[in-house]
């Protein structure tokens, strides 16, 4: 649910042998040093815009030793990540900060400390994601709980936080209030966040029968809907995303996802007065839902967006990402590739001209994955020796998890596997949640990059296309 990207800072790189420089009151250092690292780069990028991707984030190289430093610049404090291939650490930078850090790849999180100027920001901040962690567990009880009793976890939970985070405040000595403040609202609007997840997990449950009390949206009442001094948070903008989302449900009982992006559209000038905010939730519907779907139906509102949003940085990536997904439109070649079976034999879409393709992208850790798997099994039965073949890519990072399946299972289709570090099938296909389906024609064209699941209409669709492709 919680969908994270990115705003990347402008970076300039430079290396040097240790972080002592003169200050700059329009730049910050980061350095220090990464034990037993994966390979010889990390990156460096902000986190102010939460629906960004990382694809331009920063390299920052590794020296010999194993040492690394760079120099950004701002103009104004802020939160970045820095990481280095799947493990990150945030972190708080401001004008003038000159900070060291050391860690290991394994545990990134856990043997954490900061040195230098800014220091107490971030060994704050270190501490706080450390008992976070530590109290993720609460969570799980949380959307199995009562309304009574989840008023009472919920507020506990964020009083434990607050409580705790006053205490980091006073041992690090921290002064800045730009950072206490940014982190106080992070509770609050996490916390936020939070009750309207449960609510719509309520009033989505067959056997929740009673409403929830006329009490329970009185929170609302602490937050604000239109300070865009906040968008550089993103636990404030996933609440905006999510406030929208949550009204426009309320208000028209819709569940289908295009139905609730055009509604979202029509309603953000009448639900957030702050230009700003405006800007931010037009351009964070439109990512969303591209991501989400592609760019079916959308075409018709572009016209709004470009009329309500003028950010340059805005605008400039959402006609990128449309552009993109334009390639995937019905009639387009489709992205061809080179994918390995179990045996090694390298398979290509060319293989099967002639043909219709189903391909089914996913991976063995992904539960509604897996969940699709008997439904893919008894629809390549039903379309058996008929003019059509069904394909499952695995993305499994882990090569011998998806080769333990394939052996243990013994799927009666069609298996392949792509490597992300030599394979750009995700890239190519736009392809960020998973499963995904693919429906390609007889001629390598797209029919749908968005295809139905097993588990949906897809056998109506299959049976509709031309050259008689019926199920037996």
């Amino acid at each position: 649910m919680m969908k994270y990207l990115y705003l990347l800072s402008a970076v300039i790189l430079v290396l040097f042998s240790d972080c002592k420089e003169k200050k700059n009151s329009f730049s910050a250092i980061v350095c220090g040093h990464l034990e037993n690292p994966k390979s010889q780069n990390a990156c460096l990028s902000g986190r102010q815009v939460i629906l960004q991707n990382t694809s331009n984030a920063d390299t920052v190289l590794l020296d010999s030793q194993n040492n690394f430093k760079v120099k950004i610049r701002i103009n104004e404090p802020g939160y970045y990540n820095f990481r280095h291939e799947y493990q990150f650490v945030n972190i708080y930078l401001k004008p003038g900060d000159s900070i060291s850090l050391s860690l290991t790849s394994e545990k990134f999180k856990g043997n954490l400390k900061f040195s230098g100027n800014g220091a107490e920001e971030n060994n704050c901040l270190a501490g706080m994601v450390l008992f976070n962690e530590k109290i993720g567990a609460c969570y799980e009880k949380l959307f199995r709980a009562d309304e009574k009793r989840f008023i009472v976890m919920s507020d506990s939970l964020r009083s434990l936080q607050q409580n705790y985070l006053e205490n980091l405040i006073k041992t690090h000595k921290v002064t800045d209030e730009n950072f206490s403040n940014s982190e106080k609202a992070k509770l609050l609007y996490s916390s936020a966040s939070l009750r309207l997840q449960y609510k719509c997990s309520y009033n989505t449950q067959p056997d929740n029968s009673e409403k929830l009390s006329d009490n329970f949206d009185t929170y609302l009442t602490a937050l604000h809907l239109n300070d865009s001094n906040l968008l550089n948070l993103p636990e404030y903008t996933i609440f905006l995303a999510e406030y929208l989302r949550s009204t426009v449900e309320k208000e028209s009982g819709m569940q289908d996802d295009l139905n609730i992006f055009k509604a979202k559209i029509q309603n953000i000038t009448k639900v957030f007065r702050d230009k700003k905010v405006q800007e931010y939730l037009f351009y964070a519907s439109f990512k969303e839902q591209m991501r989400e779907c592609g760019i079916r139906g959308i075409e018709p509102m572009m016209k709004d967006f470009y009329t309500h949003c003028n950010d340059k940085k805005y605008t400039e990536e959402i006609k990128q990402t449309y552009d993109g997904y334009k390639k995937l439109e019905k009639g387009n070649t489709a992205p061809d590739f080179n994918l390995p079976d179990l045996t090694g034999k390298i398979y290509s879409l060319k293989d099967f001209k002639g043909k219709y393709i189903y391909m089914d992208v996913w991976a063995t850790w992904c539960a509604p994955c897996r969940r699709e798997i008997p439904f893919m099994d008894k629809l390549q039965k039903e379309f058996k020796n008929k003019n059509i073949v069904f394909i499952s890519i695995s993305i499994d990072k882990k090569k011998e998890d998806w080769e333990n399946f394939v052996k243990t299972e013994k799927p009666q289709w069609l298996q392949l596997h792509s490597d992300s570090k030599v394979s750009t099938l995700t890239k190519d296909y736009r392809i960020n949640f998973i499963p995904h389906f693919i429906l390609i024609d007889k001629e390598g064209k797209i029919i749908d990059a968005w295809a139905p699941a097993p588990s949906q209409n897809i056998k109506e669709v299959l049976n509709k296309l031309e050259g008689g492709v019926k199920s037996t």
